[in-house]
């Protein structure tokens, strides 16, 4: 687990590790990063993208597996909208705000990229990078494919 303190206040705390976690340690770990660095806001991607499966494709037919596909993107892409204007009003009110994934990174990953991206005006390869170089051990992330095509289809130019 690691806390990255990506911009003046805005935290990140991830698992890209993928450690297995006791349950009661990570919310322990959370309120003391919360009491530590006065965090009013708490985003947990494990708990808003409780719908997301990276291994549909794997456990249904086609036609169903796909469907499930389009329709995880398009509420992972909403979630993303809608959780890029609650960052960017804490950033303008300079409120303190936490983005916490255990399980989920694949989804935080994917946002943080999403965000540099949409309200950085930056490629997304060098979004990757920027990321990279704040939390440090992305060359061993590897991103899912289906996160990839909503960046693909939101971050590159038309």
């Amino acid at each position: 687990m690691k806390l990255t303190n990506f911009f003046s206040n805005l935290w990140i705390i991830t698992n890209l590790e993928n450690n297995n976690i006791d349950a009661e340690f990570f919310l322990s770990y959370i309120s003391k990063v919360k009491i530590q660095h006065n965090i009013n806001k708490i985003i947990n991607f494990d708990k808003e993208f409780k719908f997301w499966n990276s291994n549909i494709s794997n456990i249904f037919e086609n036609t169903i597996s796909t469907q499930m596909i389009l329709d995880n993107q398009k509420k992972c892409l909403n979630l993303y909208k809608k959780i890029s204007i609650l960052i960017l009003n804490s950033l303008l009110n300079n409120n303190q705000i936490l983005l916490v994934s255990c399980s989920k990174n694949e989804c935080l990953i994917g946002f943080i990229l999403y965000f540099i991206c949409k309200k950085g005006n930056i490629e997304l390869d060098k979004a990757f990078n920027t990321l990279n170089s704040k939390l440090d051990c992305l060359d061993k992330f590897i991103l899912n494919t289906n996160i990839k095509k909503i960046l693909i289809s939101e971050c590159y130019p038309k």
